[in-house]
């Protein structure tokens, strides 16, 4: 699984796309590419933060919103390579209004074939997966803040917190009926997921280097969450303060 800040790393022919291909490259014809495809636009908009709505504007943004849509629904803030990863020709993408998450290669489909809607990371999920099989997290440009597959470990732990963070998202039913439900479980802050590197550079789960002054990371997932599980459990508010 890829994320990305392309801010830099200097000059690329052709954009986000050569890092695509080149992972692909990497990784062969059996392997498999994930990238987050965030469509935070989805939730209740008088949760809205980066902008507000206005307040007087909120029933009418409520009334036209769109459903999740695997095809279409834009991604939101994931940067150039989730974006590059989206517009693939062979990408496959799981159902999740929230935080669906984009898949190219051989298990695409075993990735993104079912995503269930209040354990975004939990048992199940595309996140989860990828820690039952032992993959890898590759990080362009930012650091482990700023990836979403450690909170796998809060739900295997079932943090208290998940379950007090209020996130209401527009899905529809079957019949096309269009609703706001509340997420009964939803993670929080991932910014500090950084206190994970330095035990996984010690146990040599976590390889680091530089392009320029540009950083490049890969940690092993199953050691990242397996290492949270055991902080969590002796405090399980350890990702939810400095």
């Amino acid at each position: 699984m890829v994320h990305a800040a392309l801010r830099g790393i200097g000059y690329l022919v052709n954009g986000p796309d050569d890092i695509v291909d080149g992972i692909l490259d990497c990784i062969g014809p059996a392997g498999t590419l994930l990238a987050p495809g965030h469509s935070g636009q989805l939730c209740d908009p008088k949760d809205w933060t980066a902008p507000a709505a206005p307040e007087t504007a909120i029933e009418l943004i409520r009334a036209n919103m769109k459903p999740f849509d695997r095809k279409r629904t834009p991604v939101r803030n994931r940067g150039g390579v989730a974006e590059a990863v989206f517009r693939h020709p062979e990408v496959a993408r799981s159902n999740h209004p929230l935080v669906s998450v984009l898949a190219i290669g051989g298990n695409a489909k075993a990735y993104t074939e079912s995503h269930p809607l209040h354990a975004s990371e939990g048992v199940g999920s595309p996140c989860y997966r990828l820690y039952e099989r032992g993959g890898k997290v590759l990080l362009f440009g930012v650091d482990m803040g700023g990836c979403t597959a450690p909170h796998v470990a809060e739900y295997i732990v079932d943090c208290s917190y998940l379950k007090d963070n209020v996130r209401n998202v527009l899905v529809a039913d079957e019949d096309g009926t269009r609703k706001f439900v509340r997420l009964a479980r939803y993670p929080g802050t991932s910014d500090y997921f950084t206190k994970l590197q330095p035990h996984l550079m010690s146990v040599g789960a976590c390889s680091q280097t530089y392009l320029h002054d540009y950083p490049i990371a890969m940690f092993d997932l199953r050691t990242a969450v397996d290492h949270s599980v055991k902080r969590l459990r002796d405090d399980e508010n350890y990702f939810q303060h400095p």
